[in-house]
């Protein structure tokens, strides 16, 4: 997934913004995983909240990992996203792009 996830980052950088979210507890684990699959890079915004953080209730969280699509004006598009793995997602964040 992280793999897919960081393409479309890649794809659609400029146009849209990405943000990895870890519920790791560990800085040095999620450090680990950001430079194992190469995810410190402009178009990839990344965070480490624990896994009590209030966002999980939020995003109606329920399993990980979890993709969720916000559009510009901060609503929620879609609570439960399409893994990135999922060719149907490039159409969903083209229509977030025309504001659908």
């Amino acid at each position: 997934e992280l793999m897919s996830a960081k393409e479309l980052a890649i794809r659609y950088g400029s146009k849209l913004s990405f943000v990895f979210v870890s519920i790791d507890e560990s800085h040095e684990g999620w450090n680990s995983v950001l430079d194992s699959f190469e995810l410190r890079n402009s178009a990839i915004r990344n965070f480490r909240v624990g896994a009590d953080a209030d966002l999980l209730k939020i995003f109606e969280v329920r399993q990980i990992p979890h993709y969720v699509l916000i559009d510009k004006d901060g609503n929620f598009v879609d609570l439960n996203a399409k893994h990135p793995t999922n060719p149907e997602l490039a159409a969903d964040l083209e229509q977030v792009l025309i504001g659908r």
